[in-house]
């Protein structure tokens, strides 16, 4: 009978730990969707690199993994996201929906409050399904050295047109690219550095210096 109960609180017991765990495990339940970023439409990465002075275009993508085919077997009907960052190291010059995709909703940027915003709705989703579809690009002007974040999300928690809305027309997909409190965020890093100069023109400027020295040489003499 002793050996009975001990069995039974000991189930219990398990029963109670594997409760709390599939519910610390839903809390943190990573996201089904993604976004990608890429400077050449084929490699994704959250990092890239511009010289100081230079521009930089990087695109947005929406990306499903291999268990997800929503996107590729229905596309998306509506897209809505904003990003923000700062302008301390440069200055965002333009936010486009990709218009081969989607009609734009209102898509652009404000270095004034360092947003962007990647608004869209399609009227043929069938035409973007993919399991990467391009949602839109912006380009950043590196104008000082060092990291500028850019974090995309859904700042606007409220279920409405803004929402990202698969190709069937009803189901929102916010959730599944944000989580279910809608505060994920998808970063890219841009790095600014200076511009190292060629060995062609370093060579340029000490051949230069070389005939300045050899003149100052001959009056002086």
């Amino acid at each position: 009978m002793k050996n009975f109960r001990l069995l039974t609180v000991c189930l219990l017991i398990i029963g109670v730990v594997a409760f709390c765990s599939q519910a610390h495990a839903d809390d943190t339940e990573i996201p089904d969707l993604a976004f990608g970023f890429s400077t050449d439409g084929t490699t994704f990465d959250s990092l890239f690199d511009v010289d100081v002075g230079e521009s930089i275009t990087v695109q947005v993508f929406a990306l499903e993994f291999d268990d997800d085919l929503r996107l590729f077997e229905f596309g998306l009907q509506n897209v809505g996201t904003t990003a923000t960052y700062s302008t301390a190291l440069g200055l965002v010059s333009s936010a486009e929906i990709n218009t081969q995709n989607f009609d734009d909703a209102g898509s652009g940027f404000n270095n004034a409050t360092a947003e962007l915003d990647l608004l869209g709705f399609s009227f043929s989703p069938e035409n973007n399904a993919a399991s990467e579809i391009l949602l839109g690009a912006f380009t950043f002007n590196a104008t000082a050295e060092g990291t500028t974040s850019f974090n995309f999300g859904d700042f606007n928690t409220n279920v409405d047109a803004s929402d990202f809305i698969l190709g069937d027309g009803q189901t929102d997909l916010d959730e599944d690219f944000f989580g279910a409190s809608r505060d994920g965020i998808f970063t890219v890093d841009i790095v600014a550095t200076a511009a190292v100069p060629e060995p062609s023109g370093v060579m340029l400027l000490l051949c230069g210096a070389g005939v300045l020295v050899s003149k100052r040489r001959r009056r002086v003499a």
